[in-house]
């Protein structure tokens, strides 16, 4: 893949990549936010940072041509399984899946496309989506609790600002247990609100919001809006909050 090259022929737009170990999504958008094209794809198993790398750089190139109209990224956000150092762009820990760790994913971007690359987890980027489409909703300071596989997931939203909070192996813990751990995150940073969600439990989060409600009742604990494209569509704002920068940047 050569390096996109900006000239009068090319539309800029905005590229949001999410992928776990499973799928891949892609969603190419106007500066307007307007769907430009959106797909998502079964991915083969990628066991090295280079095959991972081509894989998800193709796709990102075959992205660029829709309509008969070439289009170049002004920047892309990435959306990735798990902890991410802020300061290089690393998975430090895939969580359930440690092929991924130590994956330099802002530079095995630029490699092949010379923009401006933001990789963020993924479950931050879900909670960013899910406020920027509904702000009057999440106005306050807030944390967000994801429940995932067999792992807690969350992160807070502080004056605008995200930041990664606490992950940890759930299985065997009580709903009372992850109930009061929950409320020490919260409580610790006086937060008033608290949002859990899960795709693959309900049963436990409807549990946990009941014991939480219980618990404290100063603290609203709810759960958030979150919709199909909820994570592209967080991925595709934090793109464009670094579309114009030129250089590697980080989101956190």
């Amino acid at each position: 893949m050569c390096k996109q090259e900006k000239t009068q022929e090319l539309e800029p737009a905005l590229l949001a990549v999410d992928f776990t170990e499973e799928q891949l999504s892609i969603l190419l958008t106007s500066i307007e936010f307007e769907t430009i094209y959106q797909d998502n794809w079964q991915l083969p198993k990628l066991e090295s940072e280079n095959a991972w790398s081509w894989e998800i750089g193709g796709r990102i190139a075959t992205s660029f041509i829709q309509n008969k109209k070439p289009y170049y990224a002004l920047a892309i956000a990435i959306g990735c399984p798990g902890t991410i150092d802020s300061g290089n762009g690393v998975i430090l820990d895939s969580r359930d899946n440690d092929t991924f760790n130590g994956f330099h994913i802002t530079d095995a971007i630029r490699r092949h496309i010379d923009t401006p690359v933001a990789a963020i987890d993924r479950i931050q980027a879900t909670f960013h989506g899910a406020i920027n489409m509904n702000k009057n909703q999440y106005k306050n300071d807030s944390l967000f609790v994801y429940f995932e596989d067999e792992f807690c997931i969350s992160t807070i939203k502080i004056s605008e600002l995200y930041f990664p909070a606490d992950f940890f192996r759930y299985r065997k813990k009580s709903e009372e247990q992850l109930s009061k751990k929950i409320f020490e995150i919260a409580n610790s940073l006086q937060l008033e609100k608290i949002y859990i969600h899960s795709e693959q439990n309900l049963t436990l989060v409807n549990k946990i919001i009941t014991n939480m409600n219980e618990l404290n009742r100063k603290i609203d604990v709810t759960k958030p809006v979150i919709k199909e494209d909820t994570t592209l569509k967080g991925l595709i704002d934090i793109a464009a909050s670094i579309a114009y920068e030129n250089q590697i940047v980080v989101f956190q």
